[in-house]
């Protein structure tokens, strides 16, 4: 194992070396800093989307456990609590346009729509059982797309972190090849 990542370094090393040639010791320095500043702000931002994404998918479980309550019917009778999950659902859908999760928020439209239509200006004014199991199955798809998202992402942090671990290897590799340098022109005296 540590063979393969002295093996993924060396060539880290010579990918840096080809584009860097011609700088200084503190040149490459100060490129590597550079590089892992640019990783770390990523991965930063990363995790926050993650921990948003963690906090919709909370979200839309919350609200699904509501609309478990709710069987079909009269809607008229209901209308505030469609009324209070519609307003859910909105800043559901906010919060995972924010984390770029298109097919979460594209899920969770549709739950409003079918939530809401009869509501506003249906044909009989109820709320089928039906009705209410599109919903469901709507925010289930939303919470499902959402944990799918949610992996990938993950993947995506794993593979910034394994690239920062190179990063700190090739800056680790530069100083010891400085000290080494150090060394042996200390010896030359």
């Amino acid at each position: 194992m540590e063979s393969v990542s002295n093996n993924q370094a060396v060539g880290a090393v010579g990918r840096m070396i080809d584009q860097t040639k011609g700088l200084s010791v503190e040149g490459l320095l100060l490129v590597c800093q550079s590089r892992m500043s640019d990783i770390d702000s990523d991965v930063k931002r990363r995790l926050q989307m993650q921990q948003d994404r963690g906090n919709l998918q909370a979200k839309i479980s919350d609200t699904l456990a509501k609309l478990k309550g709710v069987t079909g019917g009269e809607i008229k009778d209901s209308a505030d609590t469609v009324n209070a999950l519609a307003a859910e659902l909105d800043q559901e859908i906010a919060l995972a346009e924010k984390t770029g999760d298109t097919a979460t928020a594209d899920s969770l439209r549709a739950a409003k729509g079918k939530l809401t239509e009869d509501l506003h200006g249906g044909v009989d004014g109820k709320c089928s059982k039906d009705d209410i199991e599109s919903v469901k199955q709507s925010l289930d798809s939303a919470v499902k797309s959402c944990g799918t998202n949610s992996e990938l992402e993950m993947i995506d942090i794993q593979q910034l972190m394994s690239k920062r671990a190179q990063l700190l290897q090739l800056t680790t590799s530069i100083l010891n090849k400085v000290d080494e340098s150090a060394m042996t022109a200390c010896k030359n005296i």
